[in-house]
């Protein structure tokens, strides 16, 4: 059904396939090089939608209009925005699809707004969508979800020193801890190692 859409697939020996890191590496070069067709530099395309983890965020040269993403911690979410509009010379704004000249990120939240409903009695964590298990530190994850409610819109990159360190210093990670309170200490503890 999809290919009667005229949906590019990427496909690995004739298998549909979503990009991420397990592959061998001759498929991952497959795939690699594929995604790279339909948004790296210099490419031509409409309407192409990628769905891949996280194997994208640094080792390609991609250029996307939009970016949705789950919540990450913000360095990662910044390697993440890192890929919507990096080539304006060959596509610069006025050449973007009406609606996406300029760059936008949607970052997927779970519905409750308590990330520390996830932390289990020994302090680690452990929810849905990679919350716990994919970024083990739901601090971080905290401080960026905190980031995206102050601040709706991000001047890129004048912000990410700013955004990294509200994000990831210490400091700010164990004043989460203070404000926050409960089960919260013991999942810091689980973090660091002194448990």
């Amino acid at each position: 059904m999809l290919a009667e859409l005229g949906t590019v697939e990427i496909e690995a020996n004739g298998i549909v396939a979503p990009h991420h890191s397990r592959f061998a590496k001759p498929d991952r070069e497959s795939l690699d090089m594929a995604i790279e067709e339909q948004f790296g530099k210099g490419s031509q395309r409409n309407g192409v939608v990628a769905v891949a983890t996280q194997t994208v965020q640094q080792s390609l040269d991609l250029d996307a209009d939009l970016l949705i993403s789950d919540l990450c911690p913000v360095d990662v979410l910044l390697q993440r925005i890192g890929r919507l509009h990096r080539h304006p010379k060959e596509r610069p704004p006025e050449s973007r699809p009406q609606g996406y000249r300029t760059a936008r990120t949607v970052v997927l939240v779970p519905e409750e707004r308590s990330l520390g409903s996830y932390i289990r009695p020994n302090g680690r964590a452990f929810g849905p969508h990679g919350l716990g298990t994919v970024y083990e530190d739901l601090r971080t994850l905290e401080a960026t979800w905190r980031l995206i409610e102050e601040h709706d819109t991000w001047v890129i990159p004048e912000m990410n020193r700013e955004l990294v360190e509200m994000a990831t210093h210490p400091e700010a990670l164990s004043e989460i801890v203070r404000s926050l309170g409960g089960n919260w200490a013991q999942h810091e503890m689980y973090v660091l190692g002194t448990h």
